[in-house]
C-alpha cells in the first residue's frame, strides 16, 4: 500500500499552477504541490465536495464594470492592468486606444453599448467574449460560434440557443474585483451571476460550479493507481541531477503535444541540441546532465505522464456533466476547455485520446495556422517594397515569391504610419539583425510559395560554425551509443489511453 500523506503536506502553500503535471519537474517542492492538487481533487470528487468552475475558450478577454474612483462604467481588454491602464468610458475612447484593431474595436463598441444594461452598480468583472451577433453561424436548427479553438453549439430551441438567437453579445464571466481604488482591487472567482440584471441583448454565461459528479469506482481506482505510479517514479529521481532544466523541459513537453508524441530522454536531448544552435540558454552542463543521468530524466517524464493520466481520468468523469453547450475542436466532439480548481489551478486535457481531441494540442495547431496567416498577410502587404528594398540580397525565386505571394502586381508603400512602422521592423529583421539564410540548391529550384515559406520559417540566419556543429554531432553520437544499453525508448504505463 502506497502512502500519499508525505506528498500532500505542502499543498496548502500552493500559489499558482499552470498545469499541475508540469510543476512536478520543478523539484521536490513542485512535485509535492502538483501531487497535492490532484490528490485533493481526487478526494473531493470521491466525497462529492469538489468546488470547480468551467473554463470557457472565449476571446478577447474583457474587463468591465464601474470604476471605484470615477463611478463611471467602462470596458477594456487586459490592457486595463497596464501600468497606464487603457480604460474605455466612451466610443471615442475605444477609437483612440485601439486604432489598428477594427475587429477588437467592434466587440468593445458592442460591449460598451450593451453591458451597462445588466452590470451591477458596483464592482469590476472579467470574462471572455464568446461572440457578437455577426459571429453566430446557423447550421440547420443549431447555432454555433468559434471564439478561439473550441466551437460551441446549441439547438435553437434549447435555453442557450434561444438566448443566442436574441443576443447581440455573449460573455462568459469568471472573476470579480472589489476595492476602494483601482490600484487596491482584490479578485475572487465568480461562480454565479445573481448580482447581474437581464436583457435579451446580453447573453451572460456563468462559470457554474460542477457538483455531484458521477466519480465511479473504476475512475477512482485508475486515479489512485496513476498517482501511486507518480510517487514510485519520482522516488527514483535525484532533484540535483535535473537542476537547471526547469525552463527547458516545459518547452519540450509542449513541443511533444504539438507533434502528438511522448516525451523521451533521447527526444529531449535532441531538443537541447537543436536549441543550442540558435539560443544561448542551453549550456554544455545541460547536455552533460542528460548524458550522465538519463535514467533520472526518464523517471521525471514518467512522473509527469502518470500525473497527466490521473488528471485526465478525473476530467473524463467531469466532462459528461457539462451539457450547456455542444463542444468540438476541428469538427471532432470534445469536452470543454477545462476546469478551474479554487483560484490557482487549471485542469485541462492537453492531449487527444479515445474520448476526443485535447484542448492544448488543438490550440497549438490553431496558433500555428494563425501565425502562417500572419506571415502570408505580411508578405502580401509589403511584397513589392521588400523586392525593391532588400530584393538585391535575395536569389530570384525567393525574391519573386516574397514579392508576389497572395497578390499580383506591385504594391505601393503602406499608406499609414502603423503599416510603415511594421515594414521598418520587417526590413530591419531581414537586413540588420541577422544574416539572411543560405539557401539550399533544392529550395532555389522550388517554385511553391508554401514550401519556400516553410523553409524560411525553419532556417533562421546566423549559420552555425562548422566546429560547433561538429562538436554537437559528436556529442549526439556519444550519447546515442550510451543509451543503447538502457531502456529509454518511450514510456508505456499500460492503461495509456484511458
Amino acid at each position: 500500500m502506497i502512502s500519499f500523506l508525505p506528498f500532500i503536506l505542502e499543498a496548502d502553500q500552493l500559489k499558482h499552477l499552470p498545469h499541475p503535471e508540469d510543476i512536478a519537474i520543478q523539484g521536490k517542492r513542485g512535485f509535492r504541490q502538483a501531487f497535492g492538487v490532484l490528490h485533493g481533487l481526487h478526494k473531493s470528487l470521491k466525497n462529492k465536495s469538489a468546488k470547480l468552475s468551467t473554463k470557457y475558450d472565449g476571446s478577447p478577454s474583457l474587463v468591465f464594470g464601474i470604476h471605484p474612483e470615477t463611478n463611471k462604467p467602462f470596458v477594456a481588454t487586459k490592457s486595463a492592468w497596464n501600468k497606464t491602464p487603457k480604460l474605455n468610458y466612451s466610443h471615442d475612447d475605444i477609437k483612440t486606444n485601439h486604432p489598428n484593431s477594427p475587429g477588437l474595436r467592434a466587440k468593445l463598441h458592442m460591449a460598451l453599448a450593451t453591458l451597462p444594461k445588466v452590470m451591477p452598480k458596483t464592482g469590476i468583472f472579467q470574462g471572455d467574449i464568446m461572440y457578437t451577433k455577426p459571429d453566430i453561424q446557423h447550421h440547420g436548427e443549431k447555432l454555433q460560434v468559434t471564439p478561439n479553438t473550441i466551437t460551441y453549439g446549441a439547438h435553437s430551441k434549447s435555453p442557450e440557443g434561444k438566448k443566442m438567437a436574441k443576443a447581440r453579445i455573449g460573455l462568459a464571466i469568471h472573476t470579480e474585483y472589489k476595492g476602494k481604488t483601482f490600484d487596491t482591487l482584490q479578485k475572487k472567482p465568480l461562480t454565479n451571476l445573481k448580482a447581474f440584471g437581464s436583457h435579451p441583448h446580453v447573453h451572460l454565461i456563468d462559470s457554474a460550479a460542477v457538483t455531484n459528479v458521477d466519480y465511479s469506482p473504476q475512475h477512482q481506482e485508475r486515479t489512485r493507481r496513476f498517482l501511486g505510479g507518480a510517487i514510485k517514479s519520482y522516488k527514483k529521481v535525484d532533484p540535483s541531477t535535473i537542476s537547471g532544466h526547469e525552463d527547458h523541459m516545459p518547452i519540450y513537453i509542449n513541443q511533444t503535444i504539438t507533434t502528438n508524441t511522448r516525451p523521451t530522454v533521447k527526444g529531449y536531448y535532441t531538443h537541447l541540441l537543436n536549441r543550442a544552435k540558435i539560443k544561448k540558454d542551453v549550456r554544455p552542463e545541460h547536455l552533460d546532465q542528460v548524458r550522465k543521468s538519463p535514467s533520472h530524466f526518464e523517471n521525471v517524464f514518467r512522473t509527469q505522464r502518470y500525473l497527466e493520466l490521473a488528471k485526465n481520468t478525473m476530467i473524463h468523469a467531469l466532462d459528461p456533466h457539462n451539457k450547456r453547450f455542444e463542444t468540438s475542436i476541428g469538427g471532432k466532439p470534445s469536452g470543454p476547455e477545462g476546469y478551474v480548481l479554487g483560484s490557482h489551478s487549471k485542469i485541462v486535457k492537453r492531449r487527444g485520446d479515445k474520448s476526443g481531441p485535447g484542448f492544448s494540442a488543438g490550440n497549438f495547431a490553431m496558433s500555428k495556422n494563425r501565425k502562417d496567416d500572419q506571415i502570408k498577410e505580411g508578405f502580401r502587404l509589403f511584397g513589392s517594397t521588400i523586392k525593391r528594398k532588400v530584393g538585391h540580397s535575395l536569389p530570384n525565386p525567393i525574391r519573386n515569391t516574397m514579392a508576389g505571394l497572395v497578390t499580383t502586381g506591385k504594391m505601393a508603400n503602406p499608406d499609414n504610419a502603423y503599416k510603415r512602422e511594421e515594414l521598418k521592423k520587417f526590413r530591419e529583421k531581414l537586413m540588420t539583425n541577422r544574416k539572411l539564410p543560405k539557401f539550399s540548391d533544392s529550395i532555389l529550384k522550388e517554385r511553391s510559395a508554401e514550401k519556400i515559406l516553410n523553409w524560411l520559417r525553419n532556417h533562421p540566419g546566423e549559420e552555425t560554425k562548422k566546429q560547433r556543429k561538429k562538436a554537437l554531432e559528436k556529442a549526439q553520437r556519444k550519447f546515442d551509443s550510451k543509451v543503447r544499453a538502457i531502456r529509454i525508448s518511450g514510456y508505456k504505463p499500460g492503461d495509456d489511453d484511458i
